[in-house]
């Protein structure tokens, strides 16, 4: 499964302006108990079908720090536990510039990781609340259904498996 680009996440700080852009896969195992998303830095050159946000260094303005695009690689297992649970691990490779503090180098993940939870959280929570927000009328298209679909019977069988295994 191939998961479309995202829009770019800025995450404005006081020092600087870090922009994260990123394209993936997912490996279904949900049958062995997780789901796996690997995201990798978005290149134009690999997506020629997509017109990719410009460089925040035509967007913002930073005092310390010139805008950057993060070149990050991330993996995510998610494990589902139950109908509103669910346990995840993650894995982030960035190169940081050797003179960038400890502290400063833990403030910026902490912050992209926060701004990355609270956007999907955001999303979550207007598509549940809202059927005429964006996420909400792209998952009820008629394009996505059978998206949906597939999601939803992979999560489903494995949600029933779990209840008849306890």
């Amino acid at each position: 499964m191939h998961i479309t680009v995202a829009p770019s996440l800025t995450a404005p700080l006081n020092l600087a302006t870090p922009d994260l852009l990123l394209h993936g896969w997912g490996v279904d195992e949900l049958r062995n108990g997780f789901f796996l998303m690997c995201v990798r830095p978005a290149r134009q050159s690999e997506l020629p079908l997509v017109e990719l946000p410009l460089h925040p260094s035509k967007t913002h303005r930073t005092v310390l720090f010139p805008p950057a695009r993060a070149i990050a690689v991330i993996d995510i297992l998610v494990e589902p536990l139950s109908e509103n649970s669910v346990r995840f691990a993650f894995q982030l490779s960035q190169k940081i510039p050797q003179f960038l503090p400890r502290w400063a180098v833990q403030t910026i993940l902490h912050q992209g990781m926060a701004n990355i939870f609270a956007s999907m959280q955001k999303a979550a929570l207007a598509m549940a609340t809202n059927p005429k927000s964006d996420h909400a009328q792209l998952a009820s298209s008629p394009e996505y259904r059978p998206t949906a679909e597939w999601l939803r019977s992979k999560f489903e069988r494995f949600l029933q498996q779990q209840k008849v295994a306890t």
